[in-house]
């Protein structure tokens, strides 16, 4: 699934020169049907899509698998653009809780897509660096 938002990314990227505006379960009003930037043009040119539709999409864990930009929660270098695997469902608020990722998948992530430490690199969660519980920020990158 994180290959595949990655790919989708890049294309949109690729396309409007510029990253997608966030769309997470938690925060900014929510990711929605008519906000989801996947989906819908949001006002930016070059727009090609639609491209796939994250507002609802879901990690194994039940949780919302949204993106996020500059993200003032994220800190010590994980910042950036990156994929946010959220332990809030989709169409909740942000105290949802019902889609928590396991510790030990957490590390395994980590361990596939970096460097294996929840706290450094590229992938960060689990309470590190103000991430929370349960939770995963994949960098793609400034």
């Amino acid at each position: 699934e994180v290959n595949s938002l990655k790919k989708t990314i890049n294309l949109y990227i690729f396309d409007m020169s510029q990253a997608p505006p966030p769309c997470r379960a938690d925060v900014l009003g929510g990711c929605t049907a008519s906000n989801d930037p996947f989906l819908n043009s949001l006002g930016v040119s070059g727009w090609s899509g639609p491209y796939t539709q994250i507002y609802d999409r879901t990690h194994a864990w039940g949780g919302h698998m949204g993106v996020t930009k500059d993200d003032p929660f994220i800190t010590g270098g994980a910042s950036g653009y990156g994929i946010y695997l959220n332990d809030d469902r989709p169409g909740t608020s942000g105290s949802d809780n019902q889609g928590i990722i396991p510790v030990s998948a957490l590390e395994k992530i980590d361990k596939a897509l970096d460097d294996g430490n929840l706290a450094t690199g590229e992938v960060r969660g689990n309470g590190n660096n103000n991430i929370t519980m349960g939770e995963l920020f994949i960098s793609l990158g400034q």
